[in-house]
């Protein structure tokens, strides 16, 4: 066998579902409306939209336009294409742990704002991750 096949986004979307049942998120799945990210997220007062990837894939040019005006109307937007990534951003959201760095000061495939990043992460929804 040549290698491991990449994981479908199937199942980091099943591994979120499982995450948010565990820690009492409430999520919202978007029923079809394009560039809108895949799932609302909300916990202890505090909402984030999440858009879903398979390991490696960048959202569209649609869904970055909407992340970007989403954040414009201080939404907290993020994107997770991995598993560890899920955990990462449901560790953010709930304050567990802060956020990766990466996950912070963006990479090339994550529309992250660091214009509008807080450093303690304690805020309710006026800054992204």
């Amino acid at each position: 066998m040549a290698g491991r096949k990449k994981a479908l986004e199937s199942t980091v979307e099943g591994h979120l579902e499982r995450r948010c049942q565990e820690l009492d998120i409430f999520l919202l799945k978007n029923t079809g409306r394009n560039g809108i990210p895949d799932r609302l997220m909300v916990w202890d007062k505090t909402h984030w939209f999440l858009e879903l990837k398979r390991p490696g894939e960048r959202p569209t040019p649609l869904q970055e336009a909407v992340a970007r005006k989403l954040r414009e109307h201080g939404a907290v937007t993020v994107c997770a294409d991995t598993k560890t990534r899920v955990d990462q951003v449901l560790d953010a959201l709930t304050h567990r742990k802060p956020a990766p760095r990466e996950l912070l000061y963006g990479d090339p495939y994550h529309p992250w704002d660091p214009e509008r990043i807080s450093g303690d992460m304690t805020g309710g929804n006026a800054h992204d991750i």
